[in-house]
């Protein structure tokens, strides 16, 4: 027996005679509803009542502390005995489809189902539940690895092989909350096309985690609306960060399996909530046409900083060199923040054009952490912009010759560098 338990179990020992002695004394009388509490309060109070007021607190927290022993170091034993078979199952089932799931996710060539059960040699054992949920989370590591170029039509032949697809329907439709969030996940991180008929009914759940879950997952699913409920009023969405890459994973999802991605400019400009709006407004730097990026420029100068920072960082992943001119013209406009953010983006759309800029940027601006920023970008612009960097470091004086000092000290990282 482990040192830790034998304390704990040597006072529950002790504490048994007490508790026989009460039940004794509860069969000879009778007690009914809320006597029994009354009770076990009153014998406590008139048992410990000489003692000092420390003594009487040290003894009852004894005392629950054994409870509590007594209650969860079966549990914790049952805990880790079903967690390390569960791992031992997990550990089996890599070990036999792992590498070959692999092989089958980062082919080019579109394998048919007869194919995929030929090649993983897999045989329905029944599994169920728990089991189950293993074999995709299996599936989610193995497509995590060739997460950049895997084959959306294996995942999606491997999905149908193993059972999965029924498996999520069945848990959506008869399972537990849990299993539910679960199996609502799993179907977005493998893309499994769950009947909208089953959904339907998720969306008046109780549950407003499953909801969002939901409605989320519309992204993915719907052929002709799939943002119906970035748009809807009445829908209280509760952003939360992570539902930026969500959002991002699920349209990457839509354009790998060929379903088109409807413009997102009128979802950005009806879309209610505004951390989501400004999410959709980067998104549309990744699968926007010219002239749906082009329109997030208004943004720029919009009255809702959230919406002017998401519309610079679309410019900058766009690199939308079309866009130049408006962020010079706006940066005055701009916080010191968002100022950084615009030289940055600058820097990156590297039109070959902008030297002009942060040579005016630099002379007006008083605010050092700005001035970083300008002196770094003019640095890495071109060849133009470094010597005028070097000419602008001989002629400095003593406080502005330190941030010179400052930028030469972050170029020797090798990050930068690289």
């Amino acid at each position: 027996m482990s040192k830790r338990l034998v304390i704990p179990v040597v006072a529950l020992m002790c504490a048994l005679p007490v508790c026989a002695t009460i039940s004794t004394r509860m069969y000879n009388y009778e007690f009914t509803g809320a006597e029994y509490i009354s009770y076990y309060l009153l014998r406590w109070v008139y048992l410990y009542q000489g003692y000092p007021f420390v003594v009487q607190v040290s003894l009852a927290v004894l005392f629950f502390s054994i409870l509590m022993v007594a209650f969860l170091t079966p549990r914790l034993a049952w805990d880790k005995y079903n967690n390390a078979r569960k791992e031992k199952f997990y550990d089996k089932l890599r070990n036999r489809y792992g590498d070959i799931l692999l092989k089958i996710f980062a082919d080019k060539h579109n394998y048919t189902d007869e194919e995929v059960l030929d090649l993983t040699n897999f045989k329905d054992e029944g599994w169920s539940g728990w089991r189950m949920f293993f074999v995709g989370r299996l599936m989610v590591e193995t497509k995590s690895k060739v997460y950049d170029d895997y084959n959306y039509h294996n995942v999606e032949a491997a999905v149908r092989v193993f059972g999965l697809y029924g498996f999520v329907q069945n848990e959506l439709t008869f399972g537990s909350y849990s299993n539910r969030i679960k199996s609502l996940q799993l179907s977005q991180f493998l893309m499994i096309d769950v009947a909208e008929s089953i959904l339907v009914r998720l969306l008046s759940s109780s549950s407003h985690v499953l909801r969002k879950e939901v409605r989320m997952f519309y992204v993915w699913l719907s052929e002709y609306e799939p943002f119906r409920f970035f748009t809807d009023p009445n829908v209280n969405y509760e952003y939360r960060p992570w539902d930026s890459l969500e959002v991002h994973h699920l349209l990457r999802a839509r354009k790998l399996s060929n379903k088109e991605i409807p413009s997102l400019v009128p979802v950005v400009n009806h879309c209610p909530d505004p951390r989501l709006k400004s999410c959709l407004i980067r998104e549309v730097a990744y699968w926007g046409s010219y002239e749906d990026i082009n329109k997030m420029r208004d943004y720029i100068t919009s009255d809702e900083m959230l919406y002017r920072s998401a519309a610079i960082q679309c410019m900058s992943i766009a690199k939308f060199e079309f866009a130049e001119q408006a962020l010079e013209h706006a940066y005055s406009q701009q916080t010191e923040e968002l100022k950084e953010q615009t030289l940055y983006t600058i820097l990156r759309i590297h039109s070959g054009k902008a030297l002009p800029f942060f040579v005016g940027a630099y002379g007006e601006s008083t605010v050092a952490t700005t001035k970083y920023a300008i002196l770094m970008c003019m640095y890495w612009y071109n060849e133009e912009s470094r010597e005028t960097f070097e000419l602008l470091e001989s002629s400095a004086d003593e406080n502005d010759l330190l941030q010179f000092k400052e930028v030469r000290a972050a170029l020797v990282n090798p990050l930068l560098q690289n």
